[in-house]
């Protein structure tokens, strides 16, 4: 049997959990942050939600499909699961090139593996506050759906689940 914990270290433990209990004052404003991929596709640069990322990878194929829907380059298999990949210059509009100038596709999803972003290049992780400017009055209204706000910067900050909600539509 355990034996019951001194007077004296009842006490050390009861002032470390009241210590610990205590609200960080250096995390107090990450509830007010949001931690993004940032990442460029043309001249554009974009944020999504680093809880969506589920992996960055080389491209190794995609294989094109036609009449697929806006914004959609075609399929390619991760892992054994074929994901539609989302080109954003095409969906936004913006001229289009070679698919083989996207180095790397951003593996997304909610529970599981969604969608792929076909981007230039990934530059890094940052935390970013949470109060976005979100007069998106100057995007086109077909567009705006798909962005959740714009950073500080101009860096866009995409609305993850609207991009994989149309990703997964069947229409």
């Amino acid at each position: 049997m355990k034996e019951q914990p001194s007077r004296e270290e009842q006490l050390v433990l009861e002032t470390r959990a009241a210590e610990l209990a205590k609200t960080n004052t250096l995390c107090s404003n990450a509830e007010n942050e949001l931690e993004v991929v940032v990442f460029s596709s043309g001249r554009d640069t974009y944020g999504i939600e680093s809880s969506f990322v589920f992996e960055i990878e080389k491209i190794s194929n995609i294989t094109p499909l036609p009449d697929s829907l806006r914004g959609y380059s075609g399929i390619s298999n991760f892992r054994g699961t074929l994901l539609p990949m989302i080109d954003l210059r095409k969906l936004f509009g913006q001229p289009q090139t070679d698919q083989t100038e996207f180095e790397y596709m951003i593996v997304v999803g909610r529970r599981q593996v969604e969608a792929g972003l076909l981007t230039h290049s990934v530059d890094s992780i940052r935390s970013i506050s949470e109060n976005l400017a979100t007069d998106t009055n100057f995007i086109q209204e077909n567009h705006q759906g798909y962005i959740r706000g714009i950073a500080s910067g101009g860096m866009v900050v995409l609305a993850v689940d609207i991009l994989l909600d149309s990703a997964s539509r069947t229409d």
